[in-house]
């Protein structure tokens, strides 16, 4: 039997915690080891259970939970987080996602695609949209003038690398990739670890977040 993929939720609310918890627990995959509303005490809890993934449900841009998020990740060094927000808000996803969240999800969605974010993030993805992608990017890019390097480490690309790169913007796993461009997931992976390593990358995040900075994915 697969091991179901562990939560922990922190939501001021309540009812919003039993009704995600009761969403979650409704399905094989997941597990909800904890649930509770921000408080300071909530780190070392995340960092007592270590939970695959944390839902953070932040009231504003300017709540004081999303702060916690670098300590979050530190403590529980495996934890990815996922920001629900109520509504589209592109200044909530830019800090989420430059404090260190992986997805940004709207309230507003169906539980299916709550579960497929929640899968996406633990199996080291992203779950953001384009337009979230491209607030963020922006972002980036006025804090950090780095186009030179860019320039020369995208050069060191080769065409199938840069097709990769698409995928991975796209979303692909690497079994859809390897459908996708006919080889060999071990190829897939292959082609992954030699991108990293020539844009000096440590991850796939980091990878889709250099691409849409750099335009990456406009030049494929």
């Amino acid at each position: 039997m697969a091991l179901r993929t562990t939560v922990f939720l922190i939501d001021d609310h309540e009812l919003v915690r039993c009704g995600i918890r009761s969403l979650l627990e409704s399905q094989s995959d997941f597990r909800v080891v904890a649930d509770a509303p921000y408080r300071p005490d909530v780190v070392a809890l995340a960092a007592a259970e270590q939970p695959a993934v944390i839902i953070l449900a932040p009231a504003t841009a300017d709540d004081i939970s999303l702060d916690a998020i670098p300590e979050l990740t530190r403590g529980s060094k495996g934890s990815r987080v996922l920001v629900l927000t109520n509504a589209r808000d592109l200044r909530l996803c830019r800090r989420s996602v430059m404090l260190g969240a992986v997805g940004v999800l709207d309230k507003r969605q169906p539980p299916d695609i709550l579960f497929k974010a929640i899968a996406k993030i633990h199996a080291g993805e992203v779950w953001l949209d384009r337009n979230e992608i491209a607030a963020v990017v922006h972002d980036a890019v006025q804090r950090r003038a780095h186009d030179e390097r860019a320039t020369h480490s995208i050069g060191l690309l080769t065409k199938r690398e840069r097709e990769v790169v698409a995928g991975i913007c796209d979303g692909l796993r690497n079994k859809e990739l390897a459908e996708r461009l006919f080889i060999s997931e071990a190829t897939v992976r292959n082609h992954v670890t030699s991108i990293l390593d020539k844009l000096q990358l440590t991850n796939r995040f980091d990878l889709v977040v250099y691409s849409y900075r750099c335009r990456l994915v406009d030049r494929v």
